[in-house]
C-alpha cells in the first residue's frame, strides 16, 4: 500500500514554518493558546504564530534554524559595527597633510587635476 504524502492528505497547512512577520502582535499561539512573542522571524502554521515552546516540541529543526539565522544576524551587526568604529577611527587620526589633499582632490576633481 502506498505511503500517503502530506500533501494528499491535506496536513500541509498544518506544518510549523518559520516566516518574516512584520507585524508585532500578542497572538495566543494556534496550537497550545499560550501568548506569543513575534520577534520579526515568527513560527506559525498559515497565518497563525506558533510559540516557541510548541515549535520545540513539533518542530526542532526549525527551532535550531532560526537560532542560527539570528546568531549570524547579530554576528553580522557586531562586524559592521567594528568596521564602522574602524573607519571613524581612522578619520579621527588622519594627518593633516593627508586631510588637506583629499580636500583638494575632491575640489579639483572636475578639472581634472589631482593631489
Amino acid at each position: 500500500m502506498k505511503k500517503e504524502t502530506k500533501e494528499e492528505t491535506g496536513d500541509v497547512e498544518k506544518k510549523i514554518k518559520l516566516f518574516l512577520n512584520n507585524v508585532l502582535t500578542n497572538d495566543p499561539c494556534v496550537i497550545c493558546g499560550n501568548r506569543t512573542e513575534p520577534g520579526g522571524l515568527d513560527f506559525g502554521i498559515g497565518k497563525s504564530l506558533v510559540c516557541v515552546e510548541c515549535a520545540k516540541k513539533h518542530a526542532p529543526e526549525i527551532v535550531e534554524i532560526r537560532e542560527e539565522a539570528l546568531s549570524f544576524a547579530k554576528r553580522e551587526k557586531s562586524m559592521l559595527a567594528s568596521d564602522i568604529r574602524h573607519k571613524i577611527n581612522d578619520e579621527i587620526y588622519l594627518s593633516v597633510e593627508k586631510r588637506i589633499l583629499r580636500i583638494l582632490d575632491e575640489a579639483c576633481k572636475d578639472d581634472g587635476i589631482s593631489f
